[in-house]
């Protein structure tokens, strides 16, 4: 069939518990939630494994690129946050880590690369020129073709 697409998927492994709980007709969390950015001549797709957490790492690195028009290999290694059961982590380093703890947050400080903070991977191109980037915290692989 011509222009027709199909996105198929089997994420019943991605039902856990409470909200996210396994019910007929409902579906889990997904944890597939890619970008894509047109903008300044360039296409910048993201994207990033992970449950939870995944919307949350991706939005940052939204709002610093596109937001604040900061450079997106420095965003992507920069330390992030990301709440987890009504705390907020904290990755090491992290320049708001005071401000965020004086929004009355229960703030726990985690390690640089913690898994919890997943990998952001990203590829595009920048007018004719096309890039990829793997972030450090896991094994992500980057590479043009």
């Amino acid at each position: 069939m011509p222009n027709a697409g199909f996105v198929l998927n089997n994420r019943s492994g991605g039902f856990t518990s409470g909200r996210n709980t396994f019910a007929p007709g409902k579906r889990p969390v997904h944890t597939l939630a890619p970008i894509m950015i047109e903008r300044d001549e360039a296409i910048i797709d993201l994207s990033k494994p992970g449950v939870d957490g995944q919307v949350q790492g991706l939005l940052q690195v939204l709002l610093a690129t596109v937001g604040r028009g900061e450079d997106l290999s420095e965003v992507v290694a920069a330390p992030r946050w990301r709440s987890e059961d009504g705390k907020l982590l904290v990755e090491a380093g992290h320049l708001a880590r005071d401000t965020l703890a004086g929004l009355d947050r229960r703030i726990v400080d985690i390690p640089a690369g913690d898994m919890r903070f997943g990998a952001i991977t990203a590829g595009g191109r920048k007018g004719e020129t096309p890039f990829t980037l793997g972030d450090w915290r896991s094994t992500t692989w980057a590479g043009v073709a």
